[in-house]
């Protein structure tokens, strides 16, 4: 169930416990809402996702929230609606005169489509889209290093809500597809997996992904929002068979295994699991040292190996500076010392006494590589975000006027899980 609630003001208010974690959510939301009601998109807004104050509209998973959750919006807002012209009313006369004004919609099935819940039978989906993907790759065939140079996605998706967080899924979609193609063995050994670290489970970076190329069609489904269906799913179906159809073309070999192994075989048993070591504790006397961070002068008590990156969350409360692997292999804590880019995970307390450090808080709102990540769709979940924007600070700061493989390779230590990198290129072009 999600409902629409209207205030005094002349505001609008959704209200559903789907949560925005980086997929576009609250927007896309709030653009079937505004669509429906017939107003601006600044005068919708999404209550918290509580199911103390708003209806259980289900998990946030997969495709349904656009397509279930997004139709109930639509639903909702077309109720709250009617009930407004049937009134003649505004929204503060009518509230003054009538108390609150909330319109709810519950799922119902489509015609036609029935699931049995106890058996787990039926129709699990009223409506498919569909896509069609090629890829272009090199093989080299001494060393049987795959590249994917080009690749180009169509997809049919019934109605394309907001077409810059459309294209980013799908591009996000395609590079996580293309790194469990080419790169990503997840390692086995007693139940556990023994590779979960970044510095032995290897994801593509922005030098790995090739030009993502996407395409929409649109085949309106009557019981979407506007007319959409699943999006997200998409990309992670049928990249690996292009891809490896492609290698096929290429060297004549026929595979069927990803990660991509011309041997016809998986890579050999793990080795014993490593230890897990427990985070070694940080002692000896605290020492004093003075930081510069964002133009403001610290002194602090700390252990002399404490890591940068700790004393700017807990000590200076700087949180925007990210911790991803721990290990200085993702670039989530990245932060500009002396005008240097490091990773602040691996720098020990004593050894930024005395310099300069720039973090994501002081770079201002209004720089113009801060609104290019925006106006470009540079974040979703925004874990890498404060990284990126870094690494293309201090690319900036080397080069101006970067090509686009300087900018793949001055991004190339900083990763990305969400976006596979096209939007992000995007917006450091022209820095």
């Amino acid at each position: 169930m999600v409902g629409v609630e209207a205030t005094a003001s002349g505001h609008f208010r959704i209200l559903a416990a789907s949560t925005e974690i980086g997929q576009g959510t609250n927007t896309i939301l709030c653009q079937i809402a505004a669509e429906a009601l017939g107003v601006d998109f600044d005068r919708v807004e999404i209550a918290r996702p509580d199911t103390a104050a708003v209806p259980n509209s289900g998990p946030t998973v997969a495709s349904r929230t656009c397509m279930i959750v997004g139709k109930l919006v639509e639903s909702a807002a077309l109720g709250l609606k009617q009930i407004l012209d049937q009134s003649g009313l505004d929204c503060a006369a009518y509230i003054a005169r009538y108390g609150s004004l909330r319109s709810f919609s519950r799922y119902q099935a489509p015609p036609g489509i029935h699931w049995d819940d106890q058996q787990y039978r039926g129709d699990a989906y009223g409506a498919y889209a569909w896509a069609v993907y090629v890829a272009e790759v090199s093989v080299d065939p001494v060393t049987e290093e795959t590249r994917v140079d080009d690749f180009v996605a169509l997809q049919e998706v019934g109605k394309v809500i907001h077409p810059v967080l459309a294209a980013g899924q799908i591009e996000g979609g395609v590079a996580q597809a293309i790194g469990f193609t080419l790169y990503e063995k997840v390692l086995w050994r007693e139940g556990r997996m023994v590779n979960g670290q970044l510095t032995n489970y290897i994801l593509p970076t922005a030098a790995d992904v090739p030009p993502i190329r996407v395409y929409f069609e649109e085949q309106p489904y009557a019981y979407g929002p506007a007319g959409a269906k699943g999006i997200g799913e998409l990309p992670m179906d049928g990249v690996a068979p292009a891809i490896l159809n492609a290698v096929e073309n290429a060297t004549g070999l026929s595979l069927s295994e990803i990660p991509l192994d011309f041997t016809g075989r998986s890579a050999g048993p793990a080795g014993p699991a490593a230890p897990e070591a427990a985070a070694a504790p940080v002692r000896g006397e605290r020492k004093t040292i003075v930081l510069t961070v964002n133009g403001q002068r610290h002194v602090l008590q700390v252990y002399p190996m404490a890591r940068l990156l700790d004393v700017l969350r807990e000590h200076l409360r700087l949180t925007g500076t990210k911790e991803g692997c721990g290990e200085g292999e993702c670039g989530a804590c990245a932060i500009l010392i002396d005008g240097e880019l490091v990773n602040s995970c691996l720098v020990p307390a004593l050894q930024a006494d005395g310099t300069q450090i720039l973090t994501i808080e002081g770079v201002p709102e209004g720089d113009r590589l801060a609104r290019a990540f925006l106006a470009c769709g540079g974040a979703q979940c925004g874990i890498c975000t404060p990284g990126m924007v870094m690494a293309a600070l201090s690319l900036r700061g080397r080069n101006p006027n970067p090509s686009e493989e300087e900018i793949r390779e001055g991004l190339a230590g900083n990763l990305c899980r969400c976006t596979g990198y096209m939007k992000i290129i995007e917006a450091c072009r022209g820095l």
